[in-house]
């Protein structure tokens, strides 16, 4: 009897997870160095707004998500938490003329393992009492000394490796927000999201053509594997010879048109997915620089990066990137057609 009683404590010790975490390779990258502590696997935790008596530090799992409870020291002001093979596929359903179509999921074999990399930078070094991430994709809870915090800035970013340099899949940057790191259910925080798409080519008549594409997204349900969406009317203009860099000086005249021509638009989150000039978007979110050549965005506005060539079977930014590339792409053989002395009448 002792011995079988020393072989029960000793299974006690394991962690019981859920299959779920397993396959999200749930990681808290810069906090690695804490003393897990086993704990069982119990039932679904429930934020409280009241006061309660402080963890031991470690990972503890619940049926609704994980939570990891640090040591009882102050933490730096940016945090890392990263999510690996992130392989889930979404069912995307275009509602268009009241009828659904859904899309075809994509074949994953051979395809390089994604991951999903979230970034909090807080306002000051914080002591820290649990960090909770449930697994449906709401907001991760990050408390304080009982309150829940909201950071200076998040970054969400998909990607996956690429030799030395990652192919991001796409990005999201704002501030003063819940912490999401599902890029889908990150969409719930606009109130309008918009698409936008700018392809310059060679016309035959010897001018570089500049064609946009902007389209409303209406993002109707974001379910744990389903996403109904549907695309608003196509609003498309041309420049010729553009000056300075076609896609920023197009986003500049979408807003204004947006700014003028939609009277409900004042308070309201606005998203613009977009996919080029990554490298500025935090700068330009974060309102740390104007668009050039002195153009501040307008509060409320936030752009998105999103690939048309990866993600489309997971992400909804990328389908409705990838939807708006190919109209623009019509566009462009329709007016690679057509006589330059005709096209200022299109």
């Amino acid at each position: 009897m002792g011995r079988n009683r020393r072989q029960q404590q000793n299974k006690a010790q394991y962690v019981k997870i859920p299959r779920q975490t397993l396959r999200k390779g749930i990681q808290f990258p810069c906090l690695l160095q804490a003393t897990i502590r086993p704990i069982e696997l119990v039932d679904d935790f429930v934020f409280s707004p009241y006061r309660i008596q402080r963890r031991a530090p470690g990972h503890y799992y619940f049926k609704n998500g994980c939570m990891w409870v640090p040591p009882p020291e102050p933490m730096g002001r940016f945090l890392g938490i990263t999510i690996k093979n992130n392989e889930k596929q979404m069912q995307f359903f275009s509602g268009k003329d009241g009828i659904l179509r859904p899309t075809k999921k994509q074949s994953t074999t051979g395809r390089k393992e994604r991951t999903t990399y979230v970034t909090i930078e807080l306002d000051k070094p914080q002591l820290i009492d649990y960090i909770f991430n449930p697994y449906d994709g709401s907001p991760i809870q990050i408390m304080a000394d009982n309150r829940l915090l909201l950071p200076l800035k998040t970054i969400i970013e998909n990607f996956y490796e690429r030799g030395v340099k990652r192919k991001i899949i796409n990005k999201f940057i704002y501030s003063h927000d819940h912490v999401y790191y599902d890029a889908n259910v990150a969409l719930k925080r606009y109130d309008q999201l918009y698409v936008v798409d700018t392809n310059t080519f060679w016309h035959k008549d010897r001018a570089h053509i500049s064609v946009t594409v902007a389209r409303q997204a209406v993002v109707t349900s974001i379910e744990q594997s389903e996403i109904l969406f549907e695309l608003g009317r196509c609003l498309a203009f041309l420049t010729l010879d553009p000056e300075g860099t076609p896609e920023i000086e197009a986003w500049k005249v979408f807003i204004e048109h947006l700014l003028n021509a939609t009277s409900d638009i004042v308070g309201r989150k606005i998203g613009i997915i977009v996919d080029s000039e990554l490298d500025c978007l935090e700068s330009f979110n974060l309102r740390q620089t104007n668009l050039p050549p002195e153009y501040p965005l307008p509060e409320g506005f936030e752009f998105i990066y999103a690939s048309d060539s990866s993600g489309r079977d997971q992400f909804a930014v990328n389908k409705l990137l990838a939807a708006c590339d190919r109209q623009s792409a019509e566009y462009i053989r329709t007016l690679k057609a057509t006589p330059l002395a005709q096209l200022t009448s299109i």
